[in-house]
């Protein structure tokens, strides 16, 4: 049963589709335009933009002043200038607002001078504190800040600062034991990640919201546990349970985010991250046949690669291609 024009989602795609229809005319159909997408929509984006780069500029003159000026500056003065500018982003961050743009800028501004606060404190009482243990501090000290500050970029930063301090631990730690499988970090990394990824779906629901975190976090799961996939691929007789946890944990995302997102979210681009996924993987597999099992010389087996990479990526692209063209039609039909 088809829905009355006044039921359909207000968006460029229903103003098309209204146009096709005879519904609108070519004024009309302008004019719907500009409302939905005005010219100062490209003024904001560039606003947004100016104001991350500065923040980011200003942060990065912070640490490139301490590293000129460190030797001129007392141990007071050192600390007190980065204490006061993380004080300064909390300040401005509650005076802009918490779920504004600009307060968000200014959290993850001060988010990171506290780690900056940290590498100073370090310098100056030579505490003798590990890579990971900085990491870690810095990881716990910014935990309370996120939680109030609602915003999924210092969740990112969180994220992005836990995941620095578990490999850390891994390789400056863990390195000293005996029989330390590295693969397993691989696993570990992906099951930090994946409740990220499931938290993030939950939190955006069907509306695409959030697609840029989706990603990012789609992205980061698809290389923890593609390279256990490649391994079990390259070398299966020398796969120790880490390599066949790993590839498993690689095809289980596959096939259940797989349908997931072709059959809940419709997301191109996921469905774009896994698609290169499994062409890289398909393309080790191809590779392990031509030299290993068929013995190819290095060079026409090189030549078959390349060409089997230019069929799956092509077919790849066109199959995606034809999903987002049949996402826009259903949305033109509402």
């Amino acid at each position: 049963m088809s829905r009355s024009p006044l039921d359909l989602p207000a968006d460029r795609a229903t103003v098309e589709f209204l146009y096709r229809s005879g519904l609108l005319n070519r004024g009309a159909r302008v004019a719907g335009a500009r409302i939905l997408h005005p010219d100062r929509e490209w003024w904001n984006w560039i606003q947004k933009g100016l104001l991350a780069i500065g923040a980011a500029l200003l942060v990065a003159g912070v640490i490139f002043f301490f590293s000129w000026n460190w030797s001129a500056l007392s141990d007071i003065a050192r600390i007190g200038l980065v204490e006061a500018g993380v004080a300064g982003c909390a300040i401005a961050a509650l005076w802009a607002g918490l779920d504004n743009f600009t307060g968000r800028v200014f959290q993850v501004a001060g988010a990171i001078l506290v780690g900056v606060l940290l590498a100073v404190i370090g310098q100056i009482y030579q505490t003798g504190a590990d890579t990971f243990e900085l990491f870690t501090a810095w990881t716990l000290l910014v935990s309370p800040w996120v939680f109030l500050s609602r915003s999924p970029a210092m969740w990112l930063v969180w994220l992005i600062l836990a995941t620095i301090s578990v490999w850390l631990f891994w390789t400056q730690v863990w390195a000293w034991f005996p029989g330390r499988d590295d693969m397993w970090l691989a696993v570990l990394l992906a099951a930090i990640h994946f409740p990220a990824l499931a938290i993030t779906e939950t939190v955006a629901g069907k509306e695409g919201r959030l697609w840029w975190l989706r990603s990012l976090l789609l992205a980061g799961v698809l290389v923890d546990l593609i390279i256990p996939a490649i391994a079990l691929v390259v070398a299966p007789a020398k796969a120790e349970l880490s390599i066949q946890v790993g590839a498993f944990a690689w095809a289980v995302v596959m096939v259940v985010y797989g349908r997931f997102y072709l059959r809940e979210r419709r997301d191109v681009r996921s469905l774009s991250l896994l698609a290169l996924s499994l062409c890289i993987v398909l393309l080790f597999v191809a590779g392990k046949i031509l030299f290993d099992l068929l013995g190819i010389d290095d060079a026409w087996g090189l030549l078959f690669i390349g060409l089997i990479s230019v069929g799956l990526f092509g077919a790849a692209a066109k199959l995606l291609f034809r999903f987002h063209r049949s996402l826009r039609e259903e949305e033109s039909r509402g």
